[in-house]
Formats: C-alpha cells, structure tokens, sequence
C-alpha cells in the first residue's frame, strides 16, 4: 500500500530584522472613510503588518481618491412634471374642501362636474408621475451604464 505523507506546514518566517511599520494619526484616521479611496494595487497586508486596512488604504500614496456616484442625466427637465403635480393635487384639495362645505341637496346637483374636475386632476398626476419614473428610469439605466464598474 503506498500512502503519502504530508509535509509539515512551515512556521510563517519572522525576520530578524524588524520593519518600522508607519502609522496613522489616530485622530486623523477617525475621520477617514475608506470608501473615499479606490486600491489600484491590491495592497494586501504583510504578515507582520499591525496595521488595518483601513489605515493602510488612509497612508497609501497609489490609492485613488474615489469620486462618488452621480447622476449622468440631468433631471431639470422634470420640474414641469412635478408642477403639474402639485397643481393637480393643490386642485383636488380645494375641490375637496369645497364638496365638503356643500349640503347634501347641493352635492347631488353638482356631483357630475365636482367628478369630471375630479378625474381630470387625477389623469394629470397619473400621467406627470409617470412621465417622472420614466425619466428616472433612464437616468439611473444611463448612470450605471456609464459608471465604473468599482462604483456598483
């Protein structure tokens, strides 16, 4: 019968000469967000390294700055939606108001027209709402198309 043995794991090497490790201000990494820089070289640490990674990224001169996230679409042109919007739903409440002040005799004469007010304030929301959604729709589809990949 042929087996193999294993061979023993080798104690990691510990240098004689030791490294003078910089560190960070700890005050100064406190405030450090490590989401703020990107590693472009997969600065791993050594394994006598006392450091974190985070102290590590906040001392790296070859880490980029990352630039946040944003959107590539400019959503000026939604505003007229979302006045529409708020004119529509400014209107239904007035209407509201004003169908609750009438008398029971006075909202059964006048119930078709407070309806048809009613359904036309609301055709409008519906239709600048989605016209809203498509557009962030596309401006999210834009930015993630045109992000790098780091940011997602």
């Amino acid at each position: 019968m042929n087996t193999k043995s294993r061979k023993p794991k080798h104690a990691p090497l510990v240098s004689s000469v030791s490294i003078e490790w910089t560190r960070a201000d700890p005050a100064e990494l406190a405030k450090f967000d490590p989401a703020s820089k990107v590693c472009t070289m997969n600065c791993g640490p050594s394994g006598l390294d006392p450091r974190s990674r985070a102290e590590r990224m906040f001392l790296c001169d070859d880490c980029d700055r990352a630039a946040p996230p944003r959107l590539l679409v400019d959503l000026t042109a939604l505003l007229p939606s979302l006045a529409k919007v708020k004119a529509a739903e400014a209107e239904l409440g007035a209407s509201d108001a004003e169908w609750q002040a009438l008398g029971k005799s006075e909202q059964l004469r006048q119930v078709d027209a407070y309806l048809a007010r009613d359904s036309v304030s609301r055709a409008i929301v519906e239709e600048s709402t989605r016209e809203i959604m498509a557009a962030l729709a596309v401006a999210v589809t834009v930015t993630k198309l045109k992000e790098p990949a780091h940011y997602e």
